[in-house]
């Protein structure tokens, strides 16, 4: 006994109707105490869905039956027309001893036909409704399902992650032989076991953290004719208006805020499972989309660009910019940058040179080095009105006209 207090003294026990989970004091696996009453309406749901279910097989049963009864009642008023027509003949003809003998042996199998069931009679047993929670945490809900639902055949508990579906298995174990024959986990992508288990479920039930958008198309493959499928849609500020090109983008339509804004998002999520219960049907070969849609496409583009699409400078072919009026162009040493001989690949050897001989020369001359003007660009004349303001001295005064 104390090692099991040991063992359960990093757990806590959560009972919720008549299901009991063990949760990490941690909350490693999540769990959400406020879907509680989510968790009773679905039950519930659960239950009426089952006696409906048996109530339609029933009812079917008892048409087909009614219906050979007629067919039985028909056909007994025909043979008794056919007997009586036959009697009043006058002639009677002799009948040979084979085929006396033939006639013997044919009411003989008939009479082993008759201690058979008839075809009519042998009905489609109802098999106990299949139940997938697709994700399922620490399986409460299908613990849920298994205890308090009369009448189920298994519920699959599937779950990403391992952390999971491990607590899932522990409190399977945990409740006892009435849910370890019926619930069974397991660790897979729930989109893709449900694709690949198509119209297998009687019952699927998904209720994700946030949007069931990326669980629908899936879900609806995985239902079997005449199942039910259970959704939970927890992004109500999505659905009520409040970001409207999220909603369509996951839902397809575009809410409106107002007072109904409950109602709308109901139908939202209806609609937009009604879509994915009726996808695109294949069209016929000979439908004039198919005839297109089956051509491989060729890709006919001319890259080159059209003249119209070109500036009167890029027609004329003129330059965007002027050319440098000189070489390496730039303030050099006109802002005090000694030029060395590093700089032999910017310059090359021979500019190189005439510099280095002609600082060395006017060393030796104790003398400074006069500077050069700079050549004008070609384009500017000296004739041409300089546009900058000139400086006058102190003494100097401007002649007004």
């Amino acid at each position: 006994m104390a090692e099991v207090e040991d063992k359960l003294k990093d757990y806590e026990i959560i009972r919720e109707g008549e299901a009991e989970i063990l949760q990490l004091k941690k909350n490693a696996v999540f769990f959400n105490p406020v879907q509680v009453h989510n968790r009773d309406m679905s039950i519930a749901v659960l239950r009426a869905f089952v006696a409906k279910r048996k109530e339609e097989h029933e009812a079917l049963a008892n048409k087909r039956n009614k219906s050979h009864q007629e067919n039985k009642q028909s056909e007994a008023s025909v043979q008794n027309g056919e007997d009586a027509s036959t009697s009043q003949l006058d002639e009677m003809d002799v009948v040979p001893e084979k085929d006396l003998n033939q006639a013997q042996d044919e009411i003989e199998d008939l009479s082993t036909e008759a201690t058979k069931t008839p075809s009519w009679k042998v009905t489609r047993e109802l098999k106990p409704p299949v139940v997938l929670e697709a994700l399922a945490a620490s399986g409460l809900r299908s613990l849920r399902y298994a205890r308090e639902v009369d009448g189920l055949g298994k519920v699959v508990a599937l779950d990403i992650d391992k952390a999971s579906i491990e607590c899932c298995k522990r409190n399977v174990k945990f409740n006892g032989a009435s849910a370890t024959s019926k619930v069974e986990a397991h660790v897979a992508d729930a989109r893709v076991y449900m694709l690949t288990h198509p119209k297998e479920f009687d019952v699927v039930d998904i209720d994700p953290y946030g949007s069931p958008s990326v669980f629908l198309d899936s879900a609806v493959q995985a239902v079997a004719d005449g199942g039910l499928l259970m959704c939970t849609a927890t992004d109500m500020a999505v659905l009520c208006g409040t970001n409207g090109e999220v909603c369509y983008s996951k839902y397809g339509s575009y809410p409106t805020k107002g007072k109904y804004c409950h109602e709308m998002a109901l139908r939202i999520l209806l609609a937009s499972i009604e879509v994915k219960n009726h996808p695109i049907k294949e069209q016929p070969h000979d439908s004039p989309g198919t005839a297109i849609l089956s051509k491989s496409p060729t890709l006919e583009a001319d890259f080159s660009r059209a003249v119209a699409a070109l500036s009167k400078a890029q027609t004329k072919k003129v330059k965007r910019f002027l050319p440098n009026p000189e070489r390496h162009w730039g303030p050099k040493v006109r802002a005090g940058r000694k030029i060395t001989s590093k700089h032999v690949s910017l310059l090359g050897p021979e500019a190189i040179n005439s510099i280095l001989n002609g600082a060395v020369s006017h060393e030796d001359g104790n003398g400074a080095a006069p500077d050069k003007p700079a050549p004008e660009p070609e384009g500017i004349k000296d004739d041409e009105p300089s546009t900058k303001r000139q400086k006058t001295g102190d003494d100097e005064q401007a002649n007004e006209p």
